[in-house]
């Protein structure tokens, strides 16, 4: 598990990790007690089906997803991706997602 004070700590989870992006004084509490209490958040699993067409990219994936579920969509939960598409991803594009 990792929690970093950026907007940009979730992109570890393409590398397998739960990463959680926390705010100022949550990363205080972090590095004075290497804990944090969290209420378990509700899970989003997202498969996506089939191979990707040429010319579509990690980031048609998930603009696509974002104008299905809105940019509050998911506020709250824990996202997992999966599925085909996803699985044949490079990292680069699992980084996107």
């Amino acid at each position: 598990t990792i929690v970093c004070g950026d907007s940009h700590t979730s992109t570890h989870g393409a590398f397998g990790a739960l990463a959680f992006g926390i705010g100022t004084s949550e990363v205080e509490h972090v590095l004075a007690t290497q804990t944090l209490r969290q209420k378990r958040p509700k899970t989003f699993k997202i498969d996506f089906q089939g191979e990707l067409g040429k010319g579509v990219t990690a980031k048609d994936m998930i603009l696509k997803l974002i104008g299905r579920i809105g940019t509050a969509g998911a506020t709250g939960h824990v996202l997992e991706y999966g599925g085909p598409a996803i699985r044949k991803l490079s990292m680069e594009g699992r980084m996107t997602v």
